[in-house]
């Protein structure tokens, strides 16, 4: 049994469809803050690019597709001023759904009946946030992502120094 009705679905998809008229900025915003997002079955993460400061906390499903694209937002939720901000993240259909590629996000739909009202409530928390700040996504690799350095049982400082891709941009 689905936690979303039909009802609440549609309800749902009416409010994408509207605030998908909206305007995103796809280049990065001048002096941007660069974070790295990253997530597991088991926790979500961020590393700010220029302090080290980390993010993270548990994660709320054990979908990976999902705890991925709640991991991208982690930086506009949880920072005082989240203005101007260029987010490094490690996975193509969260990269989608942020710059509405609609054939991604059919993954999302298949994660789970039961995580479809968090993805719809997602999906409108995204778009709000575009709208809003002044945001970049950018595809980083996983090799070189910081914030996916404690499951490789590293600092993301060491990975920061030594190999910052958003430096090579």
């Amino acid at each position: 049994m689905s936690l979303v009705t039909r009802r609440d679905y549609f309800t749902y998809l009416s409010l994408v469809i509207n605030i998908d008229r909206l305007r995103f900025k796809l280049y990065p915003p001048k002096k941007a803050e660069r974070w790295y997002t990253d997530a597991s079955e088991y926790q979500l993460g961020a590393v700010h690019a220029h302090s080290g400061q980390e993010l993270s906390m548990v994660a709320p499903t054990s979908s990976i597709l999902y705890n991925e694209a709640a991991a991208s937002i982690l930086p506009i939720a949880l920072s005082d001023h989240p203005a101007n901000l260029h987010m490094f993240i490690d996975n193509q259909a969260v990269i989608g759904l942020w710059k509405r590629v609609r054939a991604k996000w059919e993954r999302f739909y298949t994660a789970g009946p039961d995580n479809m009202h968090r993805f719809l409530s997602l999906i409108i928390y995204i778009n709000w946030a575009r709208n809003v700040f002044n945001l970049c996504v950018s595809y980083v690799p996983s090799a070189d992502n910081p914030a996916d350095a404690p499951s490789r049982r590293k600092a993301p400082s060491t990975m920061l120094t030594h190999r910052n891709v958003a430096d090579r941009i």
